[in-house]
């Protein structure tokens, strides 16, 4: 395949013959899914992007043409690169990007006891609540310890609460706070909770709403799992760090930045400076953006981007012990003055 193709020549080159259907997204083309074989469910806007992407209305799959390589073809990344003439992400060029980092502020302590009392009750719920246990278990690769540990909860109906109950601000036309239906996941400093994340179980792509919904109050920063002194492992997902530290606890600790976009505050910024680290954000193209960014602003970052999907959260059932020690060794020939 030559240089500059798109998901529409990999289609075409899979046997898929899609066929225009629409002007959106500067041309919106359909087929059947190489997934999931549903006809006329896979849709693919080569015009957007780089290279284009794909989603599939029945199975949910999705990404850009270097994901449909991999997972269609069976290309490992580097190969998907060499299909496409698209450049690695370890050898993108560095952007001129300098955002200060943030000061971060703890929440009152009324919050933090509404906070607290919130998290309690949502994990004695996901004890108690067999398949969810099960599906955190087969869906994200968590064990009951990590989901212990980690104070993991479950939301079964969406509620609403007066602001001023969590003792934040009320205006003109905001005085509710929103409580989502679906997992929660505390954000902890020690035992304290700083923040609570959840991540919605009516949430669909078309959705409005994103998926991961930041409870009003919550301490804005990124959340670190594992113990000081050992190499950080930066991932955008908080699930994805649980699963990292699950299996490897003992080599490194996590930084989850909850959102690509996110950066860390004055405190992480300092301890990510000093040393080398790993860093493995989604591949998406919101992924992609993130690794410029992050290489321009920490040339010690080392890119480890998941063997297998798009996010570590995919390599759940592989060896993924093995692929951080592979990261470490990595480490160990990095420049630490870089």
């Amino acid at each position: 395949m030559n240089s500059g193709c798109n998901v529409l020549d990999v289609a075409l080159d899979l046997g898929l013959q899609p066929r225009h259907v629409a002007s959106t997204g500067q041309g919106e083309y359909s087929s059947s899914c190489p997934f999931c074989g549903g006809q006329n469910r896979f849709r693919l806007w080569p015009n957007e992007g780089r290279g284009g992407r794909y989603w599939c209305r029945q199975c949910d799959r999705k990404g850009d043409a270097i994901q449909l390589c991999r997972d269609a073809c069976g290309l490992t990344y580097p190969e998907a690169c060499e299909r496409l003439g698209a450049l690695p992400r370890s050898v993108l060029p560095d952007l001129p990007y300098r955002p200060p980092p943030r000061p971060s502020t703890s929440p009152s302590l009324a919050w933090q006891a509404k906070a607290e009392a919130f998290v309690a009750k949502t994990h004695r719920l996901l004890l108690a609540n067999a398949q969810m246990v099960q599906q955190l278990k087969e869906d994200r690769g968590l064990d009951m310890e990590t989901m212990l540990k980690a104070r993991l909860g479950w939301n079964p109906r969406e509620c609403r609460e007066e602001r001023m109950h969590w003792d934040l601000p009320v205006t003109a036309g905001k005085s509710i706070l929103y409580l989502p239906r679906g997992m929660v996941i505390p954000r902890l400093e020690g035992r304290l909770v700083q923040g609570i994340k959840v991540r919605r179980s009516d949430w669909v792509p078309e959705d409005r709403w994103p998926k991961y919904w930041l409870i009003a109050g919550s301490k804005s920063t990124p959340s670190i799992y594992g113990e000081p002194f050992r190499p950080f492992f930066v991932v955008e997902s908080e699930l994805d760090a649980l699963l990292v530290q699950q299996e490897a606890r003992d080599l490194v600790r996590c930084l989850a930045l909850g959102g690509v976009s996110n950066s860390p505050d004055q405190h992480v910024e300092a301890q990510l400076r000093a040393e080398p680290f790993l860093l493995s954000l989604d591949y998406d193209d919101a992924g992609r953006v993130g690794y410029e960014k992050w290489q321009s602003h920490y040339p010690n970052a080392v890119v480890w981007p998941s063997d297998v999907g798009k996010s570590v959260g995919d390599m759940r059932g592989a060896d993924l012990r093995a692929w951080v020690v592979a990261g470490l060794q990595r480490l160990e020939h990095t420049d630490p003055s870089m």
